[in-house]
């Protein structure tokens, strides 16, 4: 089925806080991101390579981050970086 051109595409984010421990990306290429996330019940972690940059505030940085342990209050609550490199 062919979708009318004027009809606009709908994207979702996809939440990974519940799942992500830990991780590391890399946005030191142009328009190239790379990293890896280790995810909560799996013992080989999940590569990323990526088309694109990150936004304005992560382009051109390597940084890695641990998730904090979850609190069901905090469910929502954005999770903050601990190393940039």
């Amino acid at each position: 089925m062919k979708l009318p051109i004027s009809r606009k595409l709908r994207t979702m984010a996809l939440r990974l806080h519940a799942v992500v421990l830990s991780g590391e990306i890399a946005n030191t290429k142009h328009y190239s991101t790379c990293g890896a996330l280790e995810l909560r019940g799996d013992d080989t972690p999940l590569l990323l390579q990526l088309t694109g940059n990150c936004g304005p505030s992560l382009a051109g940085k390597h940084f890695r981050f641990t998730a904090r342990p979850r609190i069901e209050k905090e469910w929502n609550a954005p999770r903050k970086l601990i190393h940039v490199l």
